[in-house]
Order: C-alpha cells, then sequence, then structure tokens
C-alpha cells in the first residue's frame, strides 16, 4: 500500500515529531508498504531513502501565521502549502492512504484530501492540544472548550485514530473520540548507531534530551540537581534539545550552576547516541498532567536502548513500565527533593545500578519500530480494504 504521512518537520530537524514520522516510515516499509513522508521545506524537493520518499513542500516563512498558530492550532500558510501539493502528488504517486499529524492545519488538510479523493484518512494524536495547554496554565476555559471542540469534530470525521498508549487511547475516548482507536507505541533508531568515544574524556554526567519546556518540568530538574550537586559536586548535568533554552539558562544561573550545566542545543541523532552511552543516569522529572500519563516519548525508549537506567516521577504509563521491568527509579511528582534523593541514592548504589542496566538490556530488541508498526500495518490494510 501506498502511505502519505504528513507532519510538520522532518531531519535534519531532530525533535519528536520528525524521529517519530521516521520510525513509522521504517516500521511500515518492514511491513511491505510504500511510505511518503510531506513535510515543509525551502523549496519543492523530492528525496529517495531507502524505506521512504521524502517530499519538501515551499512553505514560506511567515512570523504572524506563526503567532495565530501558538493560540489557534492552525498554521494557514502551512495548510494551502500542503493541500496545494498535496492535490497533483497524491494522483502522482498513487497515494492509497493518508496519514496526518497534529496540529489542526495537517487534520483539515486529511478531511480535505478525504473528501476529494475518496481516499481513507488516519490520524495521529498523543494528547489533545486544548486539554494540554489548559493544564499547563497557557489557555483560559473557554479556549480549551471552543478548542477542544474543533479537535474532537476532525478526528471524528476521520477513518481512524493513532495515538501512542493504552491510557492515551481511554484520554481520547473520554473527551469524545468514538472513531476506531490504534495504539503504536514509541521505538527506539539508536541501537543502529555505533556510540563514538566519551565526550567528555570520562567526566561524569547526568543527561535529559528533549524539547526545553514549560510542560517538562525541567524547573524540576533544576532545582534538584542544585540539591544533587552539593553532595556529587564533580557531576554535570548534560541537557540537549531546543526549545526555551535562553530561559533555562537563566535559571540555571541564578541557582548558580551555570559552571555545572551544559545546554548543547538540538543535537543530531548519530551524535545524540555517544552522549546516552557515557552517561550515568537520564533524569526526566515529569508534571503530574495528561499529557505525561498518556504518553511514553522516544526519549525513554532511546535511554533504554542504550541500556541507561532513568530518573522520574510516578506519572502515568512511562512510570508503569518502569515499575514493571525494574528500569528505574521514581520519584514523587513535582517534589525536587524527592527527586534529588532518588538520583543520589540510585548513584550511590553500584548493586542495583547494575541490575537496572541488565534489565534494560534485555528489553532493548522489544522496542523496535518493526514490532511496533505491526499491529498499525494490520489496521491500515484492513481500512483500504472496507474502503474500496
Amino acid at each position: 500500500m501506498k502511505i502519505a504521512l504528513l507532519t510538520t518537520g522532518y531531519f535534519p530537524e531532530y525533535h519528536g515529531a520528525s524521529l517519530r514520522v521516521d520510525g513509522l516510515a521504517r516500521g511500515l516499509y518492514a511491513h511491505g508498504h510504500e511510505v511518503f513522508i510531506f513535510t515543509p521545506g525551502r523549496t519543492l524537493k523530492k528525496e529517495r531513502l531507502k524505506y521512504c520518499t521524502v517530499y519538501r513542500l515551499p512553505l514560506r516563512r511567515s512570523f504572524l501565521a506563526n503567532l495565530v498558530e501558538k493560540y489557534a492550532k492552525f498554521h494557514l500558510l502551512r495548510y494551502f502549502c500542503f493541500l496545494k501539493h498535496l492535490r497533483w502528488l497524491i494522483k502522482e504517486e498513487g497515494i492509497e492512504l493518508i496519514h496526518t499529524r497534529q496540529p489542526l492545519d495537517l487534520f483539515l488538510v486529511g478531511r480535505k484530501i478525504q473528501q476529494e479523493f475518496a481516499l481513507p484518512w488516519a490520524t495521529e494524536a498523543h494528547k489533545l492540544l486544548s486539554v494540554t495547554d489548559f493544564e499547563s496554565g497557557t489557555m483560559s476555559r473557554y479556549h480549551k472548550n471552543l478548542l477542544l471542540w474543533i479537535e474532537r469534530r476532525l478526528m471524528n470525521k476521520s477513518n481512524l485514530v493513532v495515538t501512542m498508549t493504552a491510557s492515551g487511547k481511554k484520554t481520547l475516548q473520554h473527551y469524545g473520540i468514538h472513531v476506531p482507536l490504534v495504539i503504536v507505541p514509541n521505538a527506539s533508531q539508536l541501537s543502529l548507531t555505533k556510540p563514538g568515544p566519551h565526550p567528555f574524556h570520562g567526566k561524569r554526567y547526568i543527561l535529559y534530551a528533549g524539547t526545553l519546556r514549560e510542560v517538562e518540568g525541567l524547573d524540576h530538574l533544576l532545582s534538584a540537581f542544585s540539591e544533587i550537586h552539593k553532595t556529587m559536586p564533580e557531576l554535570t548535568l548534560l541537557m540537549i534539545g531546543g526549545g526555551d533554552v535562553e530561559k533555562y539558562k537563566r535559571m540555571t544561573l541564578r541557582l548558580g550552576l551555570n559552571n555545572h550545566v551544559i545546554f548543547l542545543g538540538e543535537v543530531d541523532y548519530h551524535t545524540l547516541a555517544s552522549y546516552y552511552a557515557h552517561a550515568d543516569l537520564f533524569v526526566y522529572p515529569r508534571k503530574d498532567v495528561t499529557y505525561h500519563h498518556d504518553i511514553i516519548g522516544l526519549k525513554v525508549y532511546d535511554a533504554l536502548s542504550m541500556e541507561l537506567p532513568l530518573v522520574t516521577s510516578d506519572v502515568g504509563e512511562t512510570a508503569e513500565l518502569l515499575r514493571k521491568h525494574h528500569l528505574g527509579k521514581l520519584s514523587r511528582p513535582e517534589d525536587d527533593h524527592d527527586f534529588a534523593r532518588c538520583v543520589l541514592a540510585l548513584l550511590k548504589n553500584k548493586k542495583e545500578y547494575a541490575v537496572l542496566r541488565k534489565n534494560a538490556r534485555q528489553l532493548t530488541k522489544n522496542f523496535c519500530w518493526e514490532s511496533s508498526c505491526e499491529t498499525l500495518s494490520a489496521a491500515y490494510q484492513k481500512l483500504f480494504r472496507s474502503h474500496k
């Protein structure tokens, strides 16, 4: 089957969207599908990879459109760009099914293609944008209810919704999503990359990698590290990822940690493997919000694929994974002191640390995109047959 994946970003941008889309492409290709990735670019460009074809669609930059998207979750220029080019590329490539990720402009593109070409259309949603922003305090209740109504209406027009976990599926159903839902968990590609030498010549460090933003609880991480540093002054905190980097640099300065916290910004995936491989721990103090209950992020699977134990908050599906397989320590949510205690306890207990690494090593083979996409492939084939 020829499947189109629509996304807001792809390599060389290294973030959750590009990594998951690439993983889905690899997984679907392994099950015999021909995959096309459509993503914004500067000029119209076609790239052939082993496991997919990438189309970069020319999108003009616009500060105003970006600002509107922040509040409306809809990028007007991206909507017209995708719709314009997909109308001929679908015919050109013989696309048989369309899969759109968030935000709402891509959902609406999927709906238009579904109507105009009579193609099956699947949406992908690991969170409700309205609920996530409301719980993080960046959206009013009225704004949330309006946006939720739009999200729900669009998703229920699709033929299938893809989400990440059983908890995420229950949340979507709770908020009124009644079309079939398919669970496609994350996986990791880091195991495909051979790590390089120690990036800091043997210096000990703990690691966070991912987008630097409010919902991730990074203020709690820095506060906890301030306490950890008093006991282990030789330890460095390494933070990798784009986002609100300057905000967290200022917080680091206020805490007097500017010589002990390193911000690397975005790092390509091949280099990232080295940072994971030589870290002591992956640290991730998540906030107790619906978003964190319902997902297990790529960063978790990346850490486990490199046999790296985790310290995170006792919240949702991630906590259940760690608890079930004994892969790390869990702290009370949004409790900086307890998070620091867990980190120090694990770094000092060499016997427990070795057991955690062994447990991660035994599970790594289960976290691959081919097995993750097996259910998705079957669901798409069933949907395609019924749609015909």
